[in-house]
This record gives C-alpha cells, structure tokens and sequence, in this order.
C-alpha cells in the first residue's frame, strides 16, 4: 500500500515535470515565431524634392534587396552594424545611419540618400570621381560637370590624394581623413541654411565651384595653412590659418567648423551685396586670430 502511494507520488511529479518541459518548449516555438523578423523597412531620412522621389523610391527597393537576407532572423539576435554595413556597401546611393528594431517582428532601416555633391580629378585615369557630402563615390564621370553655371556639383582639389576610385567605395577609407571630414564639414554647413531662410538655403546650397584643400595642412610660420573656395558667382573666399602660431593647421574638427560657420554666415547676411552676386573677382579673408575666425571683405 505504501509502495502504490510512492509509486503514485512519482507519477504526478513526472507528468508535471513533463508538462513544464513541455510548456517551455511550446513557449519557445510559439516565441521564436512571433519574435522572428518578417518585415523590414527602409525610410529615407534626407530632404529631397518631389522630382527625385522617383529616385528615392528605386533607392528604397533596393535597400530592400539588400537587407533580405536578414529576413527570418530572431530580433533579439538582429545585428544592426552589420545591417548597416550591407546597405552601405551593396546600394550606391544610400547611406544606412540607424537601424530599428521594432518588437515583435519588424525592422526599421533609416537611410541618407547620396546626391551628387563634388567632384575630383582622377589623373590616372582621365576621369572625374563623382562623391556625395560623405565621400560615398556615386560615379565615375568622363567630363568636367562642376564646370557647368548650374551644376550642383563642386570641384574638389583635396590635401591627398583619394585611396578610392571605385563607386560604392568612400573616397578615403578612414572616416577621421582630414578630406572626407573637411567635405562633410563645408557641405553640411551649407545644408543647414535651408532651415533658416529658405532664400538664403537655395542660394548657398549649391553655390561652390571649387574647394580648395590642397594647403589645408601646411604648417609653418610662412604662409600657414589656407583652405581657398570659389563660389559660382565668381567671389572667393581665402581661410587662413594663424601665421602666429608654426604648427596651426585645419586638421582640427571643432577649429574647421568654426572656419566655416564665420563663412557661411558672413555670406549669408550678405547675399544682398553686389559684390557677392555679381560675377566680379570679389574677395573676402576669413583669418584666425586669438581662437576666432573674423571675415571682411578684401581690400
């Protein structure tokens, strides 16, 4: 009798051991599927006019196509980096900057569209190197475009020569190389006007010829650093560095943003000017003194 009540005893604690064990494995079927993912989209996150959303949407599909063999993967175990790194490395015209996950199943790709934004001479082969604001090479080009009064695209003379010519690949590899940063860093800076004026954004947005880096780097007491940008309407601007100081140049970030936000402001407050506007030689300095860029125009 003793043995039956055992024997019995055993019984229900192997059912409910079996029903737990059970329980967890349908719990984690029925997990595993909710949680996997079986919906990616991609979001473009730039400011762009309703004639590129034709553009866009092409761009759209196929970041699409590219993160499709991320389908079907649990979310908890979703890598994002190499998410980004696909897109960026598979669709030209498209710069992944977030990835997210949204519970149970869905992931959210935010992208910047790659326009058309400089330009470099490739002199081994000929041809010119087409690059967005982030160096992101979109083309390779026969002709010289940034020569055209209505192109968008500016001629770049960089400090060193680009590790790139292929397109999809970054003009410099290292995203700290003092000319990917110094382009991001001037056309940036244009960019951000159109939040605050959108006169003075059409204006300024589009209005280099060329960029001059090609001293951007030179140290020494004599002559010093200087970084020279032309706009289309003819006015230059020269940015030097301080002749005071022998090791001064603009490979710092937070000393080239402070270059060009005095630039970029002195020509918007005076975009009025004719001297600005007209196809004249005009000239203005900016000049580092004490820590700070001051702008006038030259004599």
């Amino acid at each position: 009798m003793c043995f039956d009540i055992i024997q019995d005893m055993r019984n229900k604690r192997l059912i409910i051991l079996l029903s737990v064990l059970g329980g967890i494995v349908v719990l984690i079927v029925v997990m595993s599927a909710v949680f996997t993912v079986y919906h990616i989209e991609a979001r473009c996150i730039s400011e762009y006019s309703p004639p590129q959303e034709e553009s866009i949407n092409e761009v759209s599909e196929q970041v699409l196509e590219a993160a499709d063999d991320f389908m079907y993967r649990s979310i908890f175990l979703f890598d994002e980096e190499e998410l980004i790194d696909t897109v960026n490395s598979n669709v030209i015209r498209a710069e992944a900057v977030n990835v997210v996950c949204v519970f149970p199943n869905k992931v959210q790709i935010e992208y910047k569209y790659v326009d058309d934004r400089l330009q470099v001479y490739d002199e081994s082969s000929g041809k010119y190197i087409i690059a967005g604001a982030s160096g992101k090479i979109t083309r390779i080009s026969d002709s010289d475009e940034s020569s055209s009064q209505n192109s968008d695209i500016a001629m770049l003379i960089p400090a060193a020569s680009p590790d790139n010519a292929t397109e999809g690949s970054y003009l410099y590899n290292e995203k700290e190389a003092f000319d990917r940063m110094a382009i991001n860093t001037f056309i940036s800076y244009a960019e951000s006007l159109k939040s605050a004026s959108g006169n003075g954004g059409k204006v300024f947005r589009a209005a280099y010829r060329t960029l001059d880096f090609s001293d951007a780097l030179k140290s020494g007491m004599t002559g010093g650093a200087k970084i020279k940008v032309v706009m289309r309407s003819g006015f230059e601007f020269d940015i030097y560095g301080s002749i005071l100081e022998s090791g001064f140049t603009f490979n710092d970030k937070p000393t080239l943003e402070k270059a060009v936000s005095a630039m970029v402001s002195f020509y918007y407050t005076a975009t009025n000017s004719d001297i600005i506007n007209s196809d004249s030689d005009g000239k203005a300095i900016v000049q580092y003194i004490n820590g700070n860029f001051t702008v006038a125009f030259a004599a």
